[in-house]
Parts: C-alpha cells; structure tokens; sequence
C-alpha cells in the first residue's frame, strides 16, 4: 500500500501542531472548570472549520489530478491506467481520516450534554487516529501532486502543452 510501509513509516508520524494542542489542552480546560461550556463549543467550531479547509484541499487535488486539458491522450491513458487507483485510494483513505476527526469532535462535543470526561478521552483518541490518518493520506496526495506537475512539466519540455 502507498499508505505504509517499513520506508515511510518514520516520516508519517503526525506531529502535534499549535490547533490540535490547543482543543485537547481545551478538553482539560473545560473538564477542569478553567473554561465554560460555551468557550469549548467555541473550541471545537474552530476545529470543524479546519476539517472544511482538509475537504476543499482534496476537492482541489482532485479536480487537477482529473482535468484531461492537463495532458496529451496518451498521458491522460498512462495516468488513468498507472496513477488514478492510488490516487482514488488516498482519497478514500483521506476522507476516512476526515470522518474520523469529525466522529472525534462530535464526541467530544457530547461533554456539553453530559459532562463526563469520557466523551473528552474518547474524542481525543479518535481525533488523534483521524488526523494521522489525513497527515499519512496528505503526504501521498503531495507526492502524487508533485508527480502530476513533473508530467506536466515534461509535456512542456516536449512541446506537447504550452505554459499557463
């Protein structure tokens, strides 16, 4: 799978980024009484909107990685044949990691009908699995990005595409 593997497996470690850091310390927060209910609602809004941002880079990815103005017939068929599947997996499997996170929030968000910290030891858990699965799912669509833009870069070398 392009997903794993004993090369990669290093690299694909997820590292706590400032956001994340900030909703788990705010589970803390509100579980501790440091912060209201409405404050952590606010928390997790945040991190609903950062997960919109991880769908529209997908969209994206995947309108360029799809559009046949960007190659020759013949290259379009090498892609379609060759790349495509894998791509179409890491899709798959970056959607997963968005419903994944979004399952963890939704639990998390369960805290403010009933306030046991369950909900918040849960929601972190599943969080933290979504986001490795979207950062492991993000390092292959970056390469296949990159792979798309040397093919293209190629057709251009060859005369066979113009700029822009």
């Amino acid at each position: 799978s392009i997903l794993s593997g004993p090369a990669l497996e290093e690299n694909q470690q997820l590292e706590m980024t400032e956001n994340v850091a900030r909703l788990f310390q705010s589970c803390d927060d509100v579980n501790d009484g440091k912060i209201t209910h409405e404050q952590f609602a606010a928390e997790l809004q945040l991190a609903s909107a950062g997960l919109k941002e991880f769908t529209e880079e997908l969209d994206g990815l995947a309108a360029t990685a799809l559009d046949e103005t960007n190659f020759t017939p013949e290259q379009m068929e090498y892609w379609q044949q060759t790349h495509l599947p894998y791509l179409e997996e890491v899709a798959v499997t970056f959607q997963a990691g968005i419903d994944e996170t979004q399952a963890g929030l939704q639990t998390m968000e369960q805290y403010l009908a009933d306030p046991n910290e369950i909900h918040l030891i849960e929601g972190i858990r599943i969080t933290w699995q979504g986001l490795n699965t979207i950062h492991r799912a993000r390092l292959s669509m970056e390469t296949y990005d990159k792979m798309l833009n040397d093919v293209m870069e190629e057709a251009r070398e060859e005369g066979l595409l113009t700029e822009g």
